[in-house]
């Protein structure tokens, strides 16, 4: 709390504007939580790791809409609540076959 009461008083003497310190301390709390978000997401050789299959294979899942991803850039991030949610989902639909839907 100190450090964004800090931030606020900063932006507000460059500013000489305390509604504009005000959204500047916002947005610069929205893009270190982003950054955050981001540093929590897994690469697609993450991913290939997790699950023991190809990264070609997850760009192939991803691009089929069987994981949800995100693009950054030409590569993707998948949040790792989201694949957890798809390996529980497969293995409901799989268990009595004894097959995994990679």
């Amino acid at each position: 709390m100190e450090e964004t009461l800090a931030l606020y008083k900063h932006f507000e003497a460059e500013t000489g504007d305390p509604v504009a310190a005000s959204n500047l301390t916002l947005a610069h709390a929205v893009l270190q939580q982003h950054g955050r978000v981001q540093d929590q997401m897994l690469t697609a050789t993450e991913v290939a790791q997790r699950l023991k299959v190809s990264e070609k294979k997850v760009y192939r899942l991803c691009k089929d809409g069987v994981i949800p991803h995100h693009r950054v850039g030409s590569s993707i991030r998948i949040r790792p609540e989201d694949l957890d949610a798809l390996s529980r989902q497969s293995e409901e639909t799989n268990h009595h076959r004894g097959t995994k839907w990679v």
